[in-house]
């Protein structure tokens, strides 16, 4: 198996150095995925390099947990570089381990965490193994564009003609290269995001790659008018992001934009 990425993700994503302490989290799914970052962080020189099998949120045959071990927590705050990989994802369920592991993260404001959802052997090997300096630089490059701009029109081959504003708003970036303490970031990393002036949106965007923890059976189409979903089109998935978001009438409405 090529590790390769692997390389990529300590070397050039949090910049792996030697003697420092590596913590490595994963489902059991990906606990080979765990095992070679394990390795690989042994071969560039880690001081020492733990693997955490991280057990699923409650639910399905899983209990809550009771109490977050203190060890696990000096691990987080003891580490220097974390990797976390999860096979899963779900929005209304979350590992109240990893929960824990990331406010205790952010307290000691000292390590850099890079964090993974939904991850198979594809995105191990061709997502997380593309450059993370080039991605960095390309998501800065976007930013800035961004930066500059106060309307945005969105249009893709799948349908999606969407306007909106963006006056004012600042521009954040997930660039994929964490190298500050405290640094935490997504992986697969880059990306630059903004949020809409909340009234904005119009027109309709055509949702047919991933719909966050909602498995997708076709495109999903949502329609804008003034900033709110007036109406979801297409099959389950469609239902089911219908359900969570209810009825355009019981959805709130927008709070003032700012100047």
């Amino acid at each position: 198996m090529n590790h390769g990425w692997a390389v990529n993700q300590l070397e050039r994503g949090l910049g792996l150095r030697p003697g420092e302490r590596v913590l490595v989290l994963v489902d059991e799914p990906l606990r080979a995925a765990g095992e070679a970052l394990c390795a690989t962080a042994r071969a560039l020189g880690a001081g020492l390099a733990e693997l955490r099998v991280v057990p699923g949120a409650p639910g399905a045959g899983r209990p809550a947990l009771a109490v977050v071990p203190a060890a696990f927590l000096r691990q987080v705050t003891q580490a220097d570089a974390i990797i976390s990989l999860m096979s899963g994802f779900d929005l209304q369920r979350e590992s109240p381990l990893l929960r824990a592991g990331l406010a205790a993260f952010r307290a000691a404001a000292r390590g850099r965490w890079a964090a993974g959802a939904c991850i198979d052997q594809a995105v191990l090997e061709e997502d997380l193994a593309v450059d993370c300096q080039a991605i960095a630089a390309q998501t800065a490059a976007t930013a800035a564009r961004l930066a500059q701009a106060t309307q945005v029109r969105l249009v893709t081959e799948a349908g999606t003609d969407l306007t909106f504003s963006i006056a004012g708003r600042p521009v954040h970036q997930d660039p994929g290269a964490l190298r500050t303490p405290g640094a935490y970031g997504n992986l697969p990393a880059g990306e630059a995001f903004v949020a809409p002036l909340e009234t904005s949106a119009e027109g309709r965007v055509v949702i047919d790659l991933s719909l966050g923890d909602i498995p997708l059976d076709g495109p999903v189409t949502l329609t804008f008018q003034g900033g709110r979903a007036v109406a979801v089109q297409g099959g389950g998935a469609a239902r089911e992001l219908e359900r969570r978001l209810g009825s355009p009438e019981a959805r709130p409405g927008p709070g003032p934009n700012p100047p």
